[in-house]
C-alpha cells in the first residue's frame, strides 16, 4: 500500500506542472501558515530491536503511539511551496523481564524518534475551499533507545555494544486534503511517510528488520 501511496504524491506533484494556476486573486492568497498536526505514528518493525528480543524476554510490545508536529508552509505559488516541520516521529515501547545471575527483573524498553522534515509541496486547488496537495523531500530524525531494569543496571551489552542512539537521514513523502473555513483558518488531514531506517544493523543481531516511520494526522492551519 505504501508503494501506492509513494507512486500517487509523485504522480500528483508531476501533473501539478501541467495544472494552470488557480483562479483566485494570488495577491489575496496567505503565504504562509503555521500548521500543528496531531495524529498516529507507526515504527514499524521496531520491536525486532535485539535489546528487546535478545535482551529481554519480552510479553508485549506496540509500535505505534499518538504524535505531535509543528510545520512551517511557504507558498511560493498557489500551487507551488515548501514545508519545514518538527516534532515526534515515532514512539514504540515494550515491556518484559531480564534474566541477571539468575534472577528476573522487570524492564522497559522503548525507541523515541524525532526531528525535522523538509519537504517541496505541490497543491491542487479544487474551487475556493477545497485542495488536494502533495509533498516530497527529506526527514533527519534521531532514534534514542533505552532499556530500563527494575535493578537499574546499566551494563548490559550486545556483542560489546551498548546502547547506540543515532540520528538518520531519508527520504520522505505525503499526501492529504485541506479545507479553507475562512481567509485565516483551515483544517487538513494527510498521511506521510518518513522513511526507513537500519537502526540495529550495528549489533549484528539475525531476525532485526529496517523501521519504517509513518503518520496519519489531522491539523490545524493558521494562514498568514
Amino acid at each position: 500500500m505504501l508503494n501506492y501511496l509513494k507512486t500517487g504524491a509523485l504522480v500528483s506533484i508531476i501533473a501539478l506542472t501541467a495544472t494552470p494556476a488557480w483562479a483566485g486573486n494570488y495577491a489575496e492568497v496567505a503565504r504562509s501558515s503555521l500548521i500543528i498536526n496531531a495524529g498516529y505514528t507507526k515504527e514499524k518493525n521496531a520491536c525486532t530491536s535485539p535489546w528487546y528480543t535478545a535482551v529481554m524476554s519480552g510479553t508485549g510490545c506496540s509500535e505505534g503511539h499518538q504524535a505531535y508536529r509543528l510545520a512551517y508552509d511557504y507558498q511560493f505559488t498557489p500551487t507551488w511551496g515548501m514545508e519545514v516541520s518538527y516534532g515526534d516521529f515515532g514512539n514504540a515501547q515494550g515491556h518484559g523481564t531480564v534474566l541477571m545471575t539468575g534472577v528476573p527483573y522487570q524492564s522497559n524498553w522503548s525507541l523515541k524518534s524525532g526531528g525535522w522534515a523538509f519537504a517541496g509541496t505541490g497543491t491542487l486547488h479544487l474551487g475556493d475551499f477545497v485542495s488536494f496537495f502533495g509533498k516530497i523531500g527529506g526527514a533527519r530524525p534521531e532514534f534514542q533507545e533505552k532499556l530500563n531494569t527494575s535493578n537499574n543496571y546499566t551494563g548490559v551489552t550486545i556483542n560489546n555494544i551498548g546502547i547506540v542512539n543515532s540520528a538518520k537521514s531519508s527520504l520522505t513523502y505525503g499526501v492529504g486534503c485541506q479545507i479553507d473555513i475562512s481567509s485565516s483558518f483551515a483544517i487538513r488531514a494527510q498521511f506521510e511517510n518518513f522513511g526507513t531506517y537500519d537502526v540495529y544493523g550495528q549489533y549484528g543481531i539475525p531476525g532485526t528488520a529496517k523501521v519504517t516511520l509513518t503518520m496519519a494526522s489531522a491539523g490545524l492551519v493558521l494562514k498568514f
